[in-house]
């Protein structure tokens, strides 16, 4: 098992090397110079401050950051433009909303995302969970667009600061439709991208292709029956220190997950939620011979975890998770017998105890799924004269429904 797990990670570990790839794209250097170049793409989800590119193919990696580029770019992908300048550091959560309505500024070095371009352009930046918003119009000035939440003292009530509104309005001063528009935007990036792209002619079909782009989150709903390898332990009051029984059970489970790909690092990255159903029934002798020993045990229960996938090609990938068991449910008739000449005895197994479950699989075209899974040492029995140890390996087959 142990040479089994270190030729797993020093396969991990290449495919993760080989992950982040260098894309196509190109960069604008202080003096106004474009260069084609390749970029390493780390689909950032906050805001860089620096990019490794390269030349060519053969050539060294060099950095660019926002003293010496003033723009680059991904094909593909939103154009990023340096920013020197205020930003907006208020909390956004509401337990730590400030009670002052004017914004916290910080003066921060930074690539922003340009989400809609032409005669006016809109700029976005995001950092521990809060996105920012900015524009600039035919001067070319990046400007921050300014909302904030705030609970002022002695109150318990949310206010908003929304100049925004008022900003926007005048920047739009000359189409009236859309300046009456301004006043009834919200603070979030799809709805300022709508007004922005309205203005700067951007076509319903551009706009929609915009959309699907940007929509990097989605979900995936997995099938997933599979069979058990379940190995339990037992050991009762004859013997304390020594296991009295072992079980090792094949058994069919059945399970669903569904994924969330979270939007940043290209989909790499995955929260999940999977419930499954297992049982084991079986019966034999104590060590000892002297003793039948039965045992009918299944349970649900409900499964939190991430997921790491590794590409191996566009329609192949591996993947990794770790998951925790957030809540379970043991069978009302899941009992121990425990019977010989001297002793007889039937005990409610009621319990199941929470470890970690790492697994490993292979998805192909987003379709179907293997999963290798491991289930760590759990106990099972809440009697303080049994004890119990059950642990259970897993393959599972997987089918998408999304």
């Amino acid at each position: 098992m142990k040479k089994l797990l270190l030729v797993l990670l020093a396969f991990t570990l290449q495919l993760f090397s080989a992950q982040i790839k260098f894309e196509k794209g190109y960069l604008i250097t202080n003096d106004g110079e474009r260069k084609e170049i390749l970029i390493k793409n780390k689909d950032w989800l906050n805001n860089p401050t620096e990019f490794t590119y390269k030349i060519a193919e053969s050539t060294e990696e060099l950095v660019g950051n926002t003293t010496n580029v003033k723009e680059f770019q991904i094909y593909g992908y939103d154009k990023l433009v340096r920013y020197k300048g205020k930003i907006d550091i208020s909390a956004s959560d509401l337990q730590s909303l400030s009670n002052k309505q004017e914004p916290e500024w910080a003066e921060k070095e930074v690539f922003l995302y340009e989400i809609s371009s032409g005669k006016k352009k809109l700029y976005s930046f995001y950092e521990y969970n809060n996105s920012k918003f900015f524009y600039a119009d035919e001067n070319g000035e990046i400007t921050p667009l300014i909302y904030k939440e705030y609970i002022p003292n002695n109150t318990n009530s949310v206010y908003t600061n929304e100049t925004y509104k008022n900003q926007l309005k005048k920047l739009f001063a000359d189409n009236a439709m859309l300046s009456k528009s301004a006043e009834k935007t919200e603070y979030q990036k799809e709805k300022l991208i709508k007004l922005f792209n309205q203005y700067n002619n951007v076509s319903t079909e551009e706009q929609k292709e915009q959309l699907v782009k940007r929509k990097k989150t989605n979900f995936n709903l997995y099938v997933k029956p599979g069979l058990n390898i379940m190995k339990l332990n037992f050991y009762g009051p004859s013997s304390p220190n020594t296991t009295d029984a072992q079980f090792n059970k094949t058994a069919f489970k059945f399970g669903m997950e569904l994924e969330h790909i979270l939007p940043f690092n290209k989909g790499k990255w995955a929260l999940l939620i999977e419930p499954t159903y297992n049982s084991i029934n079986a019966q034999d002798k104590s060590e000892n011979g002297v003793s039948d020993i039965k045992v009918k045990y299944s349970y649900l229960e409900f499964n939190l975890g991430a997921k790491h996938y590794m590409h191996i090609d566009p329609t192949s990938k591996v993947f990794l998770s770790a998951k925790i068991p957030l809540f379970s449910a043991v069978a009302s008739k899941s009992t121990l017998e425990y019977t010989s000449d001297y002793f007889e005895e039937t005990i409610d197994l009621n319990k199941l105890s929470s470890n970690f479950i790492f697994s490993a699989g292979f998805v192909y075209k987003n379709k179907f799924l293997v999963e290798l899974s491991y289930a760590m040492k759990r106990s099972i029995s809440m009697e303080s004269n049994w004890g119990s140890e059950l642990s259970v390996t897993s393959v599972s087959l997987g089918y998408n429904l999304f």
